[in-house]
């Protein structure tokens, strides 16, 4: 899980912000279904999408794998005065069409965390790490086998809450898991063979974490980490983002 940075004045499109302006519905699902196609297209494809680099805020898959839905990372349903905050919505994957073709345990992400009524309590603030969170990926560690586990060196409060929602987030889903492995598998045998040429090394940290044509590669977070310091000095290179 990548941070996402949300300016504090971002409101979205304004047709969002006058739903928000509004004051919070009595009927935070209706009203959320009633806000038009128009405005949530807008919100999708000119603001979240872009603003993630086109990858799940939870997953980091590709937003174009599965397709995407606008996700509350609050429930509206127990948070009715987000309904319309921009600060508390993010595009998650699984369009409403490829949701219907993956079963409960090949799912993940906003869908899995709070399908439905019975499933609402996966979300609770105290533990669930939102990307929003300045310092979210340094909860998680990205293991050789494809799996993610919490970090062995944050303290034991926060391997909780990164094992908290691992789980809320079914972010160990098999195809989150073979896809990981693969490209960690794919990407140490060059590291490798680059460790002597840093000038090599850095050019190919640079392609595979900074943003090409308004996205970012896949998994940033897994590639991230295989490439240890130096991936973090390229991202603080400021051609990076």
């Amino acid at each position: 899980m990548r941070h996402i940075h949300k300016p504090a004045n971002a409101v979205g499109p304004y047709c969002l912000q006058q739903k928000f302006d509004q004051g919070t519905p009595l009927d935070p699902t209706k009203a959320w279904q009633n806000l038009g196609s128009d405005c949530k297209h807008s919100l999708r494809e000119y603001h979240l999408t872009p603003e993630q680099y086109c990858l799940c805020a939870y997953s980091e898959v590709n937003l174009n794998t599965f397709g995407c839905h606008i996700e509350h990372i609050k429930p509206k349903s127990r948070y009715p005065e987000c309904t319309f905050d921009y600060h508390n919505l993010i595009a998650s994957a699984f369009d409403s069409d490829e949701l219907q073709k993956h079963s409960k345990a090949d799912r993940f992400g906003g869908h899995f965390k709070c399908g439905d009524k019975s499933e609402q309590d996966k979300y609770e603030p105290n533990l669930f790490l939102s990307p929003l969170e300045v310092n979210c990926l340094r909860f998680f560690s990205y293991e050789p086998n494809g799996y993610v586990k919490p970090h062995p060196k944050r303290e034991q409060s926060e391997q909780a809450r990164a094992q908290y929602t691992i789980d809320a987030l079914n972010l160990n889903a098999p195809y989150l898991v073979e896809e990981r492995r693969r490209i960690i598998e794919e990407m140490l045998p060059i590291i490798d063979e680059l460790l002597d040429d840093t000038e090599a090394l850095r050019h190919f940290a640079e392609v595979d974490l900074c943003v090409t044509n308004g996205k970012l590669q896949p998994f940033h977070s897994t590639r991230l980490q295989q490439f240890g310091t130096l991936g973090l000095q390229v991202m603080q290179e400021p051609n990076c983002f």
